[in-house]
């Protein structure tokens, strides 16, 4: 499983979390690595039941693999952001 960064309430300027669309294959798997403003991170965020969990995807990979874990832990939602937060040491 890849490591949680924090949880979504524990990230000092939340409001940064920007909304991403994402590629979905017909299952919902992302097939292209979004492009996103220099600087900001692809943050995925699951709910699996205790709060949403944050993670920084660095590629396509991590973000399939992401999905993967969201499926296969029976996550209650999923969803992507991108955020300049993690950037500038205002983020938990």
């Amino acid at each position: 499983m890849i490591e949680s960064v924090c949880m979504k309430h524990q990230i000092v300027g939340v409001e940064r979390l920007l909304s991403l669309e994402v590629s979905p294959d017909d299952k919902g798997r992302p097939v292209k690595f979004p492009s996103v403003p220099k600087g900001h991170k692809i943050v995925c965020g699951i709910d699996f039941g205790d709060g949403e969990r944050i993670f920084i995807c660095g590629s396509l990979r991590a973000m399939q693999k992401l999905h993967a874990e969201y499926i296969v832990g029976k996550g209650i939602s999923i969803s992507w952001y991108h955020t300049d937060a993690f950037n500038d040491g205002k983020a938990s």
